[in-house]
């Protein structure tokens, strides 16, 4: 939680996305996702269940992006120890390293949306008519390009 926390995610919202990290951690990345979906469509619906702010749902998307996790954990150690079976102890010692700065890197990309977020901007750019534009939208670019 004080991690979801410092990330800049509202205290309302920090346990909601405190969780969706451990589901990520602990299982992976999709199965945090499609939670997530859930968590923004009860925002869209306005349904009364369990739902987030637009900004924790941004910085929670940067945060679960990334393959850091126990099971990524276990296929970079049989993918790696088969190259090189001679520093199979060596790798054991630095997958879990490995998974902790994997971490750390989705949640630095996280706070740096976080700073970059704007509610007005992100409501005008993110519509069903402007999805199909969204470059456009973004980054003043015009068309002709």
């Amino acid at each position: 939680m004080p991690f979801a926390y410092i990330m800049g995610v509202s205290w309302n919202d920090s346990f909601a996305v405190a969780k969706l990290l451990g589901i990520k951690t602990f299982l992976n990345e999709f199965i945090a996702y499609q939670q997530l979906s859930t968590l923004i469509s009860n925002r869209i619906l306005n349904v009364s269940a369990e739902k987030l702010s637009q900004r924790s749902e941004v910085i929670t998307t940067y945060a679960l992006c990334g393959f850091a996790n126990f099971g990524s954990m276990g296929i970079q150690l049989g993918g790696l120890s088969c190259l090189i079976p001679s520093k199979k102890q060596c790798l054991a010692k630095l997958v879990f390293r490995a998974l902790v700065s994997g971490t750390l890197a989705c949640f630095m990309t996280a706070c740096i949306a976080g700073m970059l977020y704007d509610d007005q901007k992100y409501d005008s750019i993110i519509t069903p008519t402007s999805a199909k534009n969204l470059t456009v939208n973004i980054f003043n670019v015009s068309q002709s390009l």
